[in-house]
């Protein structure tokens, strides 16, 4: 449950966010993300699907079997104007490592092995039906949220990050 929480979260927070509300960490890191555009609010409830534009750079190569390791993450949410309060989630992530397979079943892009070059696509992802709303809701509530993550492979080569991501979200 809790990866699918995070995953989810993160997920939403990197295709939630449009071009101006978001910046890749690392220019060397092999995935760049270049544009992204989705409906907001994005309604976070069990089977929602949230429609996604994006455009992107890909030079890693993953199969199935790879391994990624959320090397951080950052969540803050918005009390008002440009204030930020942190939200702690390492509760939430007692996993921490991911086979590329798992977090290919949330994502609406093919990532084992994604294709190489510049990418851009149209489709949706499924937040989890077995998503704990009730739980989230006291945790996140509906509202403004930044986010930050890095993740790496195995090697602890940096495949994405990003930071400043901006999404509203309603629960």
């Amino acid at each position: 449950m809790a990866f699918k929480l995070v995953a989810a979260f993160f997920l939403v927070a990197i295709f939630g966010a449009n071009a101006l509300s978001f910046q890749n960490c690392d220019s060397e890191a092999p995935i760049q993300i270049g544009s992204v555009s989705v409906k907001s609010p994005v309604t976070i409830r069990p089977g929602a699907r949230i429609p996604v534009r994006a455009r992107y750079s890909n030079r890693y190569e993953a199969n199935r079997d790879t391994v990624f390791r959320l090397h951080s993450i950052k969540v803050e949410r918005n009390l008002f104007w440009n204030a930020y309060v942190n939200i702690p989630i390492e509760e939430y992530i007692p996993i921490k490592t991911f086979r590329c397979i798992d977090l290919e079943a949330l994502s609406p892009i093919p990532l084992c092995p994604g294709e190489l070059g510049n990418q851009q696509f149209e489709g949706s992802f499924t937040i989890p039906s077995s998503l704990n709303l009730p739980g989230i809701a006291q945790t996140f509530g509906s509202g403004k949220y930044r986010v930050a993550a890095d993740i790496r492979d195995e090697t602890g080569q940096r495949v994405v990050c990003i930071k400043k991501a901006i999404v509203q979200v309603k629960l």
